[in-house]
């Protein structure tokens, strides 16, 4: 007899985002959850139409709970975070090739006060789908780096 495993679509409604279908290979799973909600630990990045560069990191334990995101690189084309090798080992990378990396977007009341954490960076195992929030200690990098709209590669 053969087993044939079929992976069913799975739903989830955000307030923001509204009836969102994932697949559980999409899961990422966060053992620490984020800083300020450890007990937050599965999640989805997911994309809205009209939002890109931006995703979302959608909580799967508390639906009302997601975060916009953004490829840090694309906010600043230098930019060199250096985790420690115990923060990588956590996830199960070995090799850079493994990480994906994502900086919170903060939403001010203007467009002036839009920013972006380089400080505190979510590193993603792209073939583990394990993430960590890390912070960069010995820095330069902001938590509230600013982010001019329209303006990428500062």
């Amino acid at each position: 007899m053969i087993s044939v495993e079929v992976e069913t679509e799975k739903a989830i409604f955000s307030p923001v985002l509204g009836e969102t279908s994932y697949h559980e290979d999409e899961v990422i799973l966060f053992p620490e959850g984020l800083i300020g909600f450890e007990n937050n630990r599965k999640f989805i990045i997911k994309t809205k139409d009209g939002f890109e560069p931006f995703h979302w990191l959608l909580c799967l334990d508390e639906p009302d709970l997601l975060f916009p995101v953004i490829d840090p690189f694309l906010i600043m084309k230098d930019y060199r975070p250096r985790p420690s090798g115990s923060e990588l080992q956590s996830v199960g990378i070995e090799n850079s090739r493994d990480a994906r990396f994502l900086a919170v977007v903060t939403v001010g009341q203007t467009v002036d006060q839009v920013s972006v954490n380089l400080r505190g960076p979510i590193v993603i195992n792209k073939s583990r789908n394990l993430g960590k929030q890390i912070i960069l200690m010995e820095s330069q990098y902001l938590v509230k780096h600013p982010i001019k709209a329209g303006r990428y590669n500062n």
